[in-house]
């Protein structure tokens, strides 16, 4: 008997790994492939031994991976003499040497690696991952290019609300909006309110008679953020708004936007320097990347979903378009167990990716807090990165030519390992 759980390991390179070398000492479970290939990942469920009368802090393991033809190994290592600790030793092409996983008791831990043309490790470029990648992602369409988003992405931080609109409720971020493009997102969702006489975005919700939630950032700050980083990294940004709220108009009484308060919407908005602005119309997927970024050149694409056809024709030749100009599938599992999570957003990607052509799909990489779940136990942000570990594994996996993700929407996203993962996505699906 001991504890176990699970590790994945997520092999994000251009190269197969083979292992070389196997060995435990006093662990129940401790086996892995022989071979990981390339843009795959394996998930092996891994326990220590806690028998009476053994020494528990002398159980360990060691697993050597060869990757591929570069001459470089990794080996992940098991190791209890100060609590239970999984850790991988990377000396071979990276410092510092030593990667610690940590462990999780009956949950999940991930090592996730990537690299091409022989060169090694986790530090990834993510602040430039589509300008860097132009002639493999230039040609194709949006439609067929896979990128991390930021679900609520304005939600880092409380800047008022209701009394029930609790951090531990509301915010689904730790990292600002240019923190988030920093580490590779690209999709950000926003939901617009009016609250302290400016836009801002918020998350809300009716309880019962009255709504309850918080505002976050500014969409002034949030502008300036997403200009100073197309300024240096030329890169393509969607920013997705969906919804709006009107919380100065009475706590029982909150309403969607009207055409004026979207007109004042679009005009902050318009403070964006790298808009597109193109008046052509029809489905904007359907164009390759490189009609929008390239050569030095950054781009913002603005959607609204929620906006009357009125305004948005309006606004169009600013840049700004409804959702027909972007048809996506955006389906959320709302549930707090992971598992009918993961199947449910499997499920869905099944049927409505069907092709390469097919109509962009968002994979939902999301739980969502239920009854009492609202003020006890875990948080929204604690929540996701619970799920996260499982998320490299599934994906990279779950991947092919015909169905894959246009978007990796999370909550939390505060590490460069999601480019990575959209990258080998798109290096996987590559045809």
């Amino acid at each position: 008997m001991g504890q176990g759980g699970t590790i994945t390991l997520s092999n994000l390179t251009d190269q197969d790994w083979h292992l070389v070398h196997s060995h435990s000492y006093q662990m129940n479970a401790w086996s892995f492939p022989e071979v990981i290939p390339k843009l795959t990942a394996s998930q092996r469920y891994v326990e220590w031994d806690q028998h009476l009368g053994r020494t528990q802090s002398d159980d360990a393991g060691e697993a050597r991976y060869a990757i591929g033809n570069t001459g470089k190994t990794f080996e992940l290592q098991a190791r209890a003499k100060d609590g239970f600790n999984l850790q991988v030793d990377v000396s071979s092409f990276q410092q510092p040497p030593v990667v610690r996983l940590g462990w999780v008791h009956d949950g999940d831990v991930d090592f996730h690696l990537y690299g091409e043309g022989g060169w090694l490790g986790q530090g990834f470029r993510a602040d430039r991952w589509m300008s860097g990648n132009l002639a493999l992602l230039g040609p194709r369409p949006l439609r067929r290019i896979c990128m991390p988003g930021s679900h609520d992405a304005g939600m880092s931080r409380r800047t008022g609300g209701t009394p029930l609109g609790t951090e531990h409720a509301t915010l689904t971020q730790t990292l600002d909006i240019g923190g988030q493009f920093d580490c590779g997102s690209r999709f950000f969702d926003l939901r617009p309110v009016i609250g302290d006489g400016e836009y801002k975005t918020g998350h809300y919700s009716k309880v019962l008679l009255n709504w309850q939630g918080a505002n976050g950032q500014s969409i002034a700050e949030i502008v300036g953020q997403l200009n100073a980083r197309l300024d240096a990294s030329p890169e393509l940004v969607i920013l997705y708004s969906q919804g709006s709220t009107n919380t100065e108009v009475g706590n029982a009484s909150y309403r969607p936007f009207t055409d004026d308060e979207w007109r004042g919407y679009f005009d902050a908005l318009k403070g964006l320097r790298h808009r597109l602005r193109d008046d052509a119309g029809g489905d904007l997927t359907t164009r390759p990347l490189r009609d929008f970024i390239g050569g030095g050149r950054g781009c913002v694409l603005v959607f609204v979903k929620g906006a009357s056809q009125q305004v948005l024709d309006e606004y169009r030749a600013e840049g700004i378009f409804g959702i027909d100009s972007m048809p996506i599938y955006d389906s959320y599992a709302d549930t707090d167990d992971a598992g009918q999570m993961i199947s449910d957003q499997i499920a869905k990607m099944r049927a409505h990716k069907t092709a390469p052509g097919s109509e962009m799909f968002l994979l939902s990489w999301t739980l969502t807090l239920k009854g009492a779940g609202n003020v006890f136990g875990p948080s929204i942000i604690d929540l996701a990165e619970r799920v996260r570990a499982r998320l490299y594994g599934t994906v990279l996996n779950e991947a092919t030519p015909q169905s894959f993700p246009n978007v990796i929407y999370v909550d939390a996203f505060n590490e460069p390992a999601l480019a990575a993962l959209a990258m080998a996505v798109n290096r996987k699906v590559a045809g």
